[in-house]
């Protein structure tokens, strides 16, 4: 949801077809950059040194902090500055939410499998990559289109999409609390024994 309003705004900031390609090259790179320095450094690290909950909830904590940034600044009466701040804002949400969820995220999605039973590792892989995957991005892209066409354009949908993705970054965040409670309740048998 964050996302294509931040596109929309890329090609207020820069109208011409070459420099908002050029722009995007640039984001790319950096979004690259930072997942190359995140996989190779950071997830690593955090990985050995953390509690599997607390690697897993920088992905959720990251995007809701960004986004609310973005969304906060979008909704501020306009002032000067005001659309360098969106982009910059919209590049830090772009490329840090990237990163997370392209290293730490899967990780430890990955990671929240190794514990159950054969059975329900494949069951439950069937399911989270298989179908839950598909249908949040499927949702994501149909509640964009609607909140689009019903408010009549992509910045005039600005104010209700970015409650709806506050709602659903904090939902992450308490959704992988609770699972991280359930994570170490099972590990903590295991460790005792």
């Amino acid at each position: 949801l964050g996302e294509v309003i931040f596109l929309d705004v890329l090609k207020q900031k820069f109208p011409d077809p070459r420099q908002y390609c050029d722009f995007n090259g640039q984001l790319s790179f950096w979004s690259g950059l930072l997942t190359a320095i995140c996989a190779l450094l950071v997830a690593p690290f955090l990985l050995k040194k953390c509690r599997w909950v607390v690697a897993s909830l920088i992905t959720p904590v990251c995007l809701l902090v960004t986004e609310a940034a973005f969304f906060l600044t979008l909704w501020l009466p306009s002032k000067e500055l005001h659309l360098d701040l969106l982009v910059l804002f919209g590049t830090i949400f772009f490329c840090f939410v990237r990163a997370a969820k392209y290293t730490l995220f899967d990780t430890s999605k990955e990671i929240s499998f190794l514990l159950l039973p054969p059975l329900e590792k494949m069951q439950g892989k069937l399911v989270i990559d298989g179908m839950c995957s598909r249908m949040g991005r499927g949702g994501a892209s149909l509640a964009s289109i609607l909140l689009i066409q019903i408010c009549g354009g992509v910045l005039a949908s600005a104010f209700i999409a970015g409650w709806l993705a506050l709602l659903i970054g904090a939902s992450c965040v308490f959704s992988t609390l609770k699972l991280g409670l359930l994570v170490e309740r099972k590990t903590k048998p295991e460790a005792t024994s």
